[in-house]
């Protein structure tokens, strides 16, 4: 079989990595290099660095719907996308026998969009998956191949999440290339009407708003871990929230934001129920834990009675 892969962040590697051991690669298309961090340093995507890996030629187009003849070139029979991050052209949907399949990080038609990981664990679900679907020119609203869900635990974070969802994926990816070559698997259609969304992450959305339930305030950090993380503004400065859990102490009638303790945890009143923050970093300084922090940078700026805004 003639595959074509088609990924960019760190979830489509060990897709691109299985595929490649048990099917055989002939391309892999990434999107460019791009400029990383302070230094500036231009970096190669994650899927790239695994393709020059296994030795697979590498396309990086800077727009797909306007550079995809190469990929036509060498006649594929399907092409196989995770996580890309450009649409595809009707030319490349249409490819024969197989067309395009997208693994998808939710249970489709649920949280179509670039952040369904992310989004679960905001809105509490409690379960997710994956689905491998048939790519149609509709975001995400190709007819579902194979879909598998999974639990979403208690202390879940999007890393956590990531790792997991990517190893399925890998799964049900190689299950579906298998039941495609023996005409073994139906296509489903997506009911519509069903449809939710989860559109990308927005910068306001990094500003915690502990006028919320304690319990929203927690997922709403474990959703934005490992980044960009959450903040809060402490005496105007936008301090970042990076880990916590829900308390047990007693806000007492507090202002949401309010600090009403400061012990082995940073413990803040919300709107309701009690935040205790266990990792958080300074602007210009490294992520510490708050017995550290408070200890150090946060001794001179940390009482009991000042508001996280």
């Amino acid at each position: 079989m003639n595959i074509v892969f088609m990924g960019t962040p760190d979830f489509a590697v060990p897709i691109l990595e299985a595929v490649h051991k048990a099917f055989g690669v002939s391309l892999v298309v990434t999107q460019p290099d791009k400029v990383v961090g302070r230094k500036r340093v231009l970096t190669a995507p994650p899927v790239k660095k695994m393709a020059e890996s296994l030795q697979i030629p590498v396309f990086q187009p800077q727009k797909i719907r306007r550079e995809y003849e190469q990929i036509l070139t060498i006649k594929p029979d399907i092409i196989v996308t995770a996580a890309y991050g450009q649409i595809i052209p009707k030319p490349l949907l249409d490819i024969k026998p197989y067309g395009a399949i997208n693994i998808h990080a939710s249970l489709l038609p649920s949280l179509r969009g670039g952040a369904p990981i992310q989004r679960a664990i905001m809105e509490r679900h409690e379960k997710t998956g994956v689905t491998v679907m048939q790519m149609s020119e509709g975001m995400d609203e190709g007819d579902i191949l194979l879909a598998r869900a999974i639990p979403i635990a208690p202390r879940e974070t999007t890393q956590t999440m990531h790792d997991k969802l990517s190893q399925l994926g890998k799964t049900l990816c190689l299950e579906t290339i298998d039941a495609l070559k023996q005409n073994a698997i139906k296509p489903v259609p997506q009911n519509d009407a069903r449809a939710t969304y989860a559109p990308n992450l927005k910068r306001e959305e990094e500003h915690l708003d502990f006028r919320q339930g304690v319990f929203r305030i927690d997922a709403h950090i474990r959703a934005f871990y490992p980044k960009p993380n959450t903040y809060a503004i402490l005496n105007g400065t936008n301090v970042k929230i990076i880990a916590a859990h829900p308390g047990e102490k007693n806000a007492k009638n507090a202002a949401p934001g309010s600090i009403i303790s400061l012990d082995e945890g940073i413990h803040v009143a919300c709107g309701e129920g009690v935040l205790t923050i266990d990792r958080l970093q300074w602007p210009g300084k490294k992520p510490l834990d708050a017995k550290t922090f408070m200890h150090g940078i946060g001794r001179n700026h940390l009482s009991v009675g000042m508001v996280f805004e």
